[in-house]
């Protein structure tokens, strides 16, 4: 529906001057303050509202586990319930303090207030600001959205300088200073678009109707113009906080500084495509400047080779968008669609959608003056020619972009039909999205497999070098064992064992990342002699120590010449010490393991600083020196597979060496040893699975766009039908099948997760077992909890955590969890409120940023044994998103191949069932009313040979009509020219008459001469009856249709003839009367004509005249059959037409007069030849 001028040019004046009062509205520093004191008063009434309720309920889990801030029920100093198992109370207040108070820890910056109640004493607490003690892609610092919405202020005791946030009258805190925002500007700027929108609508408009041909380029201009200001000013600073305006997510020049702005750029880029695509259609300078040859030429090459530029810009899309962020444009990597991942989705389809409107109105207007293909084929030879030249000249040549220039030049170039019936138009938009969606992927595939090896370079040099994380992790380990009052005693002590050292070291300081390594612990004691036996002199281990790298951490030495078969060695020494005097020494050596495991260690604790190091979770890698292999770690079996001679292809170190489905590249440090880095190859499965995503992806808006279109298209513009029933039947194709795989995905995935879950469930059961058996054998040898987890853990290859009965931690296979105090030591209170009904849960649970399992199993109570084992699957929903993705990318996959087959097996169905349609509307086409039309030779049972079949009736009525029409234009050329002939005949017979009857009157005497006068007035007789006969003809009334008695009229005629001796009538008289409708005058006056002429048949003898009669459903006939000497064939077509007659004598219009009455009646009357000779005249009446 088209608005009109005058309403859009009022919308857009009120959206600009809302948008730009809202946009411009300022808030300042105090303003800002105020409204966060306002939420905290409103904040803080709320969180006393639920202490209250819980207060009054201490013993409903259900309503713990409702609130919305971290609250804990203290009893004689250990904390009995919580609502929050990731926080712990941050400060326990005094008992008689009733106020709130602000604190700060290491957790992060609170509000907190404690009170006194029947059951204990209750703490709530109000975060401020959330930190950990590690920052990564799930755990890094979050403000209290509901106080300080978008903002991320510094927070401050009271004192340092800013805004002072009160509580009841009582200062809390300090927000430190605050940048004027503009509150509305959200509002504002959603206004301004539209009002931008309007106005562009309006100048196009305007534009087209000014000047149609250049209106794209003044859309062009102004749109680009208006991104410049948008840019200038910032227009998206309010929006600053989304990800999708973050230039850390994408950034690639100051025209794209953020993805947001990449998108817009494309969006606009495509509504100038698609002006200069209508704007094509007005083109009317371009014949007058091909008249001229050289220009001509230059102006065809020009057009086609712009064309082939706009088939690089889906390339150059993609690649921006790999080249310029971390984003996956794969469907096999992560169906994950977060914003800024639907974004580079609309982008690439953006550039899409450009290239079509670009090259379509450049194609077809270059090949409009090129009609011969095979000059078309030289020409696009000349474009793709040029544009390798080009490509060259900068440094690339782009062979997808070359190779999809040229097929799409020849879909939209190729010359169509694209009116009547034709089905090829679908056909040629298909193939061109086909074509889109390959260039795509290929593109996917091509930069996807270059990050890949970015990554795998990177890695491998990485590995090559120290590993930073496991220095990190020792010196945090040094420091807490330094500081371990059990060993410091054990070695102190003479008479104490030492070997318990050891375990307690390894067990409770050394995270689960040191697996991959083999640990060895030597205790020394004041003394530095070797204790708890097996241990090194001190003097070897001090020479290694000598040639070893001191790392940038105290006591963590790396061995840069380790021995020949260890790839990576790590030393750290702790000195340990008693009222400052040293006690002893430990020193912890770590050896990379030849068969590295594959660690648990949790990515939630690992910094930003060595995320790196965790990449190890998608490739294998293997160390060499001299060929020989060292150690590996991975699902890649290097010493059965992998060749040693390719150690020495400068390929493997530059682009890598494929096998199989695995991709290798290597790196070589200083000392020679080899790392190899394995990933998997990109497979042909992956690329399918990529392209048959975007190739949904644009079937989908395809679809979308041309149903619009049908919708809302103009009267009287339709569609081919062929194309109409083609986009039918797609549709009714795609919604099903669409719905069926989301049907069928649903259901896969939550069996297929249903499965994982219970995967989940039995390794906890697997665990809970092996803790029985270890507190069966914990009866004759005693281990601590942290032991028995441990232990368990490593066999299970899961993390593990036990809890009392009470929900309080006992121990865990990852202490730095709780250490670094990402959780606190409690049970959730979900999973505790579930474990009161059954005997165990599976609850998903959040820390941070990170979503994932966590299976609870309840054993049963019994003496110095936990209620409760935790496993959480810190990866399960990664494990989830992998189902999820397999099935969702097989299901797609084979849906949109299916869809597919199925167009491909509809264009040929299509094509026989439109072929009859188009036999028939050529038919219809070359129909007319002055040539000869030929029937449609179609034969078949189905609706459209009955429509052959009607036509060919038709066409045979219309023949019919057609002779009759100039029958009828002939009689009525008979009946002017015989009034004309009766007219000039009558008058000079009168007086002639009169002359011959006095000159009869006078001869009466002379024989002779009276002979002759009255000779003379038989002629004049003669030609008065033939006049009359003109005269009948000419003013031949219309007939007086009545009911009446055949049989009777029949016999009237009959007995008039009955005495002639001219013939004889023999007739069969019907015994009933039969009814018709008829002009009795009419006739009998037929039936006599018909009678006479069967007379007149024959000049000597006698004529037999044979009458009956004989009955249809609708008509009778009546059959007069002679046998008289018939009618020559070359005279049957005439004796119907007035003034024809065989006869010396007579107007030959009997017969005439005849037909013209009965086709007036209803009736009709037709010759046929008697088989021996004679004539036989039926007459047809209809039945009253």
């Amino acid at each position: 529906m088209k608005v009109s001028f005058r309403v859009l040019l009022v919308l857009t004046l009120l959206s600009a001057l809302g948008g730009g009062v809202l946009f411009s509205i300022t808030r300042d520093e105090s303003e800002r303050a105020q409204a966060i004191n306002i939420r905290t008063q409103l904040m803080v009434r709320e969180v006393e509202s639920d202490a209250v309720r819980l207060a009054s309920y201490p013993d409903s889990l259900e309503l713990w586990s409702k609130t919305k801030y971290p609250c804990f029920l203290v009893r004689e100093g250990m904390v009995v319930r919580w609502s929050d198992h990731t926080q712990i109370p941050q400060q326990l207040l005094p008992a008689d303090s009733d106020n709130w108070a602000y604190t700060a820890s290491p957790r992060g910056q609170f509000l907190i207030k404690g009170w006194r109640t029947a059951t204990g004493y209750l703490q709530v607490n109000i975060p401020l600001v959330q930190r950990y003690r590690v920052t990564n892609q799930y755990l890094f610092a979050t403000w209290n959205s509901d106080l300080f919405g978008d903002d991320k202020p510094e927070i401050y005791a009271v004192g340092a300088l800013g805004y002072v946030v009160d509580v009841a009258g009582k200062p809390m805190f300090t927000v430190g200073k605050l940048q004027p925002d503009r509150p509305f500007a959200r509002t504002g700027a959603g206004l301004l678009l539209v009002a931008m929108v309007g106005a562009l609508t309006m100048l196009a408009r305007w534009l087209r109707s000014r000047s149609p041909a250049w209106s794209w380029l003044g859309m062009a201009v102004v749109l680009v113009a208006a991104r410049l200001v948008m840019i200038r000013v910032d227009f998206f600073g309010p929006f600053r906080h989304l990800s999708i305006f973050d230039p850390q997510v994408f950034a690639s020049a100051w025209y794209n500084p953020t993805l947001a702005d990449f998108t817009l750029n494309l969006t606009v880029l495509a509504v100038v495509c698609w002006f200069f695509q209508q704007s094509a259609l007005t083109w009317t300078w371009i014949e007058r400047v091909m008249q001229r040859g050289a220009i001509r030429f230059a102006v065809v090459i020009g057009l086609l080779f712009l064309a082939v530029l706009g088939f690089l810009h889906p390339y150059l899309v993609v690649e921006a968008l790999y080249h310029n962020s971390g984003l996956t444009l794969e469907i096999t990597e992560s169906i994950r669609m977060d914003l800024p991942r639907i974004l580079a989705w609309v982008s690439v389809l953006m550039g899409c959608a450009a290239t079509v409107f670009w090259v379509r109105p450049l194609i077809r207007t270059a090949f409009q003056f090129v009609p011969d293909h095979i000059n078309r084929i030289a020409w696009v030879a000349a474009a793709l020619v040029s544009f390798i030249l080009f490509s060259i000249s900068f440094g690339r040549f782009d062979w997808v972009a070359a190779s999809a220039a040229a097929v799409g030049i020849a879909l939209i170039g190729y010359k169509r039909d694209e009116a009547g019936l034709s089905w090829r138009p679908f056909r040629g938009d298909m193939l061109l999205v086909l074509l889109l969606a390959f260039q795509v992927s290929v593109g996917v595939w091509i930069f996807a497999a270059e990050r890949s090896l970015r990554d795998q370079i990177r890695y491998a040099t990485t590995l090559a070098d120290q590993d930073v994380l496991a220095e990190f992790l020792l010196n945090e380990a040094i420091g807490k064992i330094s500081e371990d009052r059990f060993i410091q005693a054990q070695l102190s002590s003479a008479i104490l064992p030492k070997g318990t050292i050891r375990a307690r070291i390894v067990q409770n300081y050394l995270s689960s990342y040191f697996n991959q390594y083999d640990v060895r612990v030597l205790i020394y004691n004041q003394a530095q002699n070797p204790v708890a036996g097996g241990g090194i002199p001190w003097a070897e281990v001090a020479r290694g120590l000598q040639t070893a790298v001191r790392t940038e951490y105290e006591g963590v030495y790396y061995h840069s010449q380790p021995d020949p078969d260890v790839v990576r060695q790590y030393s750290a020494v702790v000195p340990f010490l008693r009222d400052q005097q040293p006690v002893g020494t430990v020193v912890i050596q770590f050896r990379l393991k030849k068969e590295l495991p594959r660690s648990v260690y949790p990515e939630l604790l690992v910094d930003n600083r060595f995320g790196q190091y965790l990449q190890s979770r998608n490739f294998s890698y293997a160390y060499f020196r001299d060929g020989k292999w060292l150690g590996q770690f991975g699902e890649f079996d290097y010493v059965r597979q992998f060749q040693p001679e390719w150690l020495h292809q400068p390929t493997l170190y530059r682009t890598g060496i494929a096998q199989g489905q695995a991709v290798h590249v290597a790196t070589e440090d200083a000392g020679g040893r080899v790392t190899v880095v394995t990933a998997d190859r990109y497979t042909p499965w992956r690329f399918f699975s990529n392209f048959s995503f975007w190739l949904f992806s644009g079937l989908m808006i395809w679809l979308t766009v041309v149903l619009l279109g049908v919708v809302y298209r103009p009267v009287g513009s339709g569609l081919p039908y062929a194309f109409k029933i083609q986009l039918y039947l797609l549709t009714a194709l795609f919604v099903p099948v669409v719905v069926l795989s989301v049907v069928v995905v649903s259901v896969i995935t939550e069996q297929r997760v249903g499965e994982l879950r219970n995967d989940f469930v039995a390794k906890a059961r697997q665990a809970v077992a092996l803790l029985e058996t270890e507190n069966e054998q914990d009866s004759v040898v005693q281990i601590s909890w942290a032991e028995r987890v441990a232990n368990v853990s490593q066999q299970v290859q899961a993390d593990l955590s036990v809890f009392d009965s009470a929900g309080h931690l006992l121990a865990s296979s990852q202490p730095a969890i709780f250490n670094n105090w990402l959780w606190g030591p409690y049970l959730n209170v979900r999973a505790l409120a579930a474990l009161r009904t059954k005997a165990e849960t599976v609850v998903e649970e959040q820390m941070g940023a990170l979503t994932y399992q966590s299976v609870y199993v309840a054993r049963q109570p019994f003496e110095g044994s936990p209620d409760v084992v935790q496993l959480p699957f810190f990866g399960s929903t990664a494990s989830i998103e992998a189902v999820r993705l397999s099935v969702i990318t097989t299901v797609l996959t084979v849906t949109v191949w299916l869809v597919l087959l199925f167009m491909v097996l509809s264009l040929y169905a299509i094509r026989n069932l439109v072929k009859p349609i188009e036999l028939v509307a050529s038919a219809l086409e070359r129909t007319s009313w002055l040539k000869a039309n030929q029937p449609i030779p179609l034969r078949s049972n189905d609706e459209l040979g009955q429509l052959a079949a009607r036509y060919n009736q038709l066409l045979a009525n219309l023949e019919r009509s057609k002779a009759e029409l100039a029958r009828n234009q002939r009689e009525a050329a008979w009946r002017e020219m015989a009034q004309q002939v009766a007219h000039e005949i009558k008058n000079p017979l009168t007086p002639m008459r009169l002359s011959l009857q006095r000159m009869e009157l006078a001869s009466r005497e002379d024989e002779r001469q009276l002979s002759a006068v009255r000779a003379l007035l038989q002629q004049v007789d003669i030609l008065n009856e033939i006049a009359s006969s003109f005269s009948a003809f000419a003013r031949m009334p219309a007939p007086v249709i009545e009911r009446l008695d055949l049989v009777v009229e029949l016999q009237k005629a009959i007995a008039l003839y009955a005495n002639d001796t001219r013939g004889e009538i023999a007739w069969q008289k019907f015994a009933e009367s039969i009814m018709v409708m008829a002009d009795p005058a009419l006739l009998n006056r037929v039936f006599s004509n018909v009678i006479l002429n069967a007379f007149q048949a024959r000049e000597e003898g006698t004529v037999h005249l044979t009458v009956s009669i004989t009955r249809a459903d609708r008509v009778v006939r009546v059959h007069f059959s002679d046998d008289g000497l018939g009618v020559d064939v070359a005279m049957r077509e005439k004796i119907f037409q007035p003034h024809f007659t065989t006869k010396k004598s007579g107007s030959g219009l009997g017969l005439a007069i005849a037909r013209q009455g009965l086709n007036q009646s209803g009736g009709n009357i037709e010759y046929q030849p008697e088989p021996g000779g004679g004539s036989r005249f039926t007459v047809e009446l209809p039945l009253a």
